[in-house]
């Protein structure tokens, strides 16, 4: 199960999932390891057990529903890398290029690459 979430957050294709777009015409782009830390992990987790939580009452708490599966845990990374995604195009991108140290030159905008998607 962490070999599956840690291949899903760390890629080695590493697909572009964000695009900071430059005054000057640079860009930057983003993986999703790139907005990885240690609170985006304990939301995942969090997803994860609330999934199995919901899974196994809604099944009667039928000891075959008891538990996390990799699909639950697969499921929430998408979700809080979807998350974070979205707390780049509505914050500050300016802020968010030098937070993840981006080229100096004043961004223009933020684009959601459909390659990072899966």
């Amino acid at each position: 199960m962490v070999d599956a979430v840690v291949d899903r957050l760390y890629p080695q294709d590493s697909a572009a999932r964000l695009r900071l777009v430059h005054a000057d015409g640079a860009t930057t782009d983003f993986t999703a390891a790139d907005f990885i830390s240690g609170a985006v992990l304990s939301n995942i987790v969090d997803r994860a057990k609330k999934s199995a939580i919901k899974q196994f009452l809604a099944a009667d708490r039928s000891v075959e529903a008891k538990g996390l599966s990799e699909e639950q845990l697969l499921a929430a990374a998408e979700a809080e890398l979807r998350d974070q995604e979205d707390l780049v195009n509505t914050a500050d991108p300016q802020e968010w290029a030098r937070v993840l140290g981006a080229a100096p030159s004043p961004v223009v905008r933020v684009e959601r690459l459909a390659g990072g998607a899966r």
